[in-house]
């Protein structure tokens, strides 16, 4: 919650209207949000804070005293949005915000309005955006809908300003989570352009686009934002009225179908293609989790003319399969395509660090990575099914999404090897490329840690998936919460007790760190044995050029 005071009104204009340098220093020093004490300097231009002269006459004259008050001063946006406004006043589920411009409203003006509209709309149903004109003291409102400014009457004021403030901390509680959008869950918050993309993908999105690309390759881990530059991207194509063609590397679901439907976009699960004839006529050929996809698709896609253009979304880690692993689709593209056309979102942003170290624990207790107090994790133990799943019952119904690996019948005897344990629960080969916000896992007696530290399946019926695999789709598809749940299986629950409560355990805190300093210095041993053994052969190189 900001220190510095509301604003109001007819106290700005009287301190504007004194003309007096260290009363208006004096007065931003206690209202500016984004004065910077350090330094002991104002963000705000005080010649341009003059210019709220006219407005300030005009407001004072039409609005009633109540309707001046709860005024916020040059609050800014951090994270991705990185955007500032010139005076905010929250009431409820509405937000005002005047803008200050010295010429008339041109597309450039219209544009930072739609910023500000969108960036604001995100947090608030109502929202009312108005730019004044120094230059002919005229008064503009945003029209979201023709996304033009119409020109307003001052006398029209008093009824479009609330007359309470409830402060703005809705804006100053804004986390990088709500510059995010799930484009395939939350299918109307991305067709209402409810979101930022974050610099890199913005880079990349330009570089893609400007250049013209025929061929690009988009890879990035779970939570690295792909999807989400995708889906932007081919939004771009269609207004442009390109015609766009898209191949999923996993089963549709329905979020995908009414988001490709919106968009104009004919939508293929690779399972549903033999070839890519059906896609023949578009511009642009989209795949989304390249790395599931076979490799006569892609072999078809490389050999197509350069008059369709072609992009790839692949994380070769989110495989399921051995015979996706042999593959290798996301080499295959890195041989096929010129390094300059291949780019990398290198960090998560919908993970949480908390949780991203987490999985990669659970997965490998020896893994390198911080040990936190998981607050976002939790555990649950239940010696038989059925109490299991009257429990999880109850955690659906307040939103959590369960995800299971896939069921598996035998094709020759039609033998059911793997069963789910609840049966309302999602696959994971349906949800590759999707995320939910709280996630639960279902581990059964079979799950256990291996002499190395890792988790593994050792079920002794076949299946013919990567249970490692499956796990970390599973889990990579949360992005607030996972809670594991546990049946039949004492010894699992006892080494995710220490995985979650490591931090706060003194003795083992102090064994875990003497670990991680015994490994850099085992490390550090082998590149001081590499490096000898490089100047000994050197060394002995110069002498037979000396001899």
């Amino acid at each position: 919650m900001s220190k510095q005071n509301e604003v109001d009104l007819s106290e700005l204009l009287s301190v504007i209207e004194t003309e007096n340098k260290d009363l208006i220093h004096s007065y931003l020093k206690l209202h500016d949000i984004e004065y910077n004490f350090a330094k002991d300097r104002e963000q705000i231009d005080t010649k341009e804070l003059v210019s709220y002269k006219k407005l300030l006459g005009h407001l004072v004259d039409e609005l009633l005293p109540k309707q001046l008050s709860g005024f916020y001063l040059g609050f800014k946006l951090k994270d991705q949005a990185n955007t500032q406004f010139d005076l905010l006043k929250v009431s409820k589920d509405t937000v005002l915000n005047f803008e200050f411009k010295s010429d008339t409203p041109n597309k450039l003006i219209s544009e930072q309005a739609a910023e500000h509209y969108r960036f604001l709309n995100m947090k608030f149903s109502r929202v009312i955006v108005l730019e004044h004109l120094v230059s002919s003291d005229e008064l503009f409102l945003y029209n979201p809908d023709s996304k033009q400014m119409e020109l307003m009457s001052y006398n029209n004021l008093q009824r479009l300003i609330p007359d309470e403030s409830t402060g703005i901390s809705p804006l100053e509680n804004m986390t990088r989570s709500d510059f995010l959008v799930a484009p395939y869950n939350e299918v109307q918050k991305f067709l209402n352009a409810s979101y930022e993309l974050t610099t890199p993908q913005k880079n990349i999105k330009d570089k893609i686009l400007l250049q013209n690309l025929k061929f690009t390759v988009i890879e990035g881990g779970p939570g690295s934002g792909k999807t989400l530059l995708l889906i932007d991207i081919i939004r771009e194509y269609r207004q442009r009225n390109l015609k766009v063609g898209m191949v999923m590397g996993a089963k549709t679901s329905s979020g995908q179908k009414q988001l490709m439907e919106s968009l104009g976009v004919s939508l293929y699960w690779y399972y549903e293609l033999a070839n890519l004839t059906p896609l023949l006529e578009k511009d642009i050929l989209v795949f989304d989790e390249a790395q599931r996809i076979p490799g006569n698709l892609i072999d078809e896609a490389l050999a197509l003319p350069n008059n369709v253009s072609k992009i790839f979304s692949i994380d070769k880690e989110q495989i399921v399969h051995p015979e996706e692993k042999n593959r290798d689709i996301q080499k295959k593209l890195e041989n096929s395509i010129p390094d300059s056309n291949i780019f990398h979102l290198k960090k998560s942003i919908r993970i949480n660090p908390e949780l991203s170290d987490f999985y990669k624990r659970l997965l490998d207790k020896k893994a390198r990575s911080s040990f936190h107090n998981f607050e976002n994790v939790s555990i649950r133990h239940f010696q038989n099914r059925n109490t299991a799943c009257q429990y999880i019952n109850e955690q659906c119904k307040k939103g959590v999404v369960v995800v299971e690996s896939d069921e598996y019948t035998t094709k020759t005897t039609f033998t059911k090897t793997r069963s789910k344990k609840y049966p309302q629960s999602k696959n994971v080969k349906d949800v590759i490329g999707q995320e939910f916000k709280n996630v639960m896992l279902i581990f059964g007696e079979y799950v256990s840690y291996d002499s190395e530290g890792k988790l593994k399946v050792n079920s002794p019926e076949y299946y013919p998936y990567i249970d490692e695999k499956m796990i970390f789709q599973a889990i990579t598809r949360a992005s607030h919460s996972v809670e594991i749940l546990i049946i039949n299986n004492i010894n699992l629950y006892l080494d995710l007790q220490d995985i979650l409560t490591r931090s706060r355990d003194t003795p083992k805190k102090r064994n875990t760190k003497i670990d991680e300093l015994t490994y850099q210095i085992k490390s550090l041993k082998e590149e001081l044995a590499t490096a000898q053994d490089k100047i000994k052969s050197l060394s002995q190189n110069s002498l037979q050029k000396i001899e």
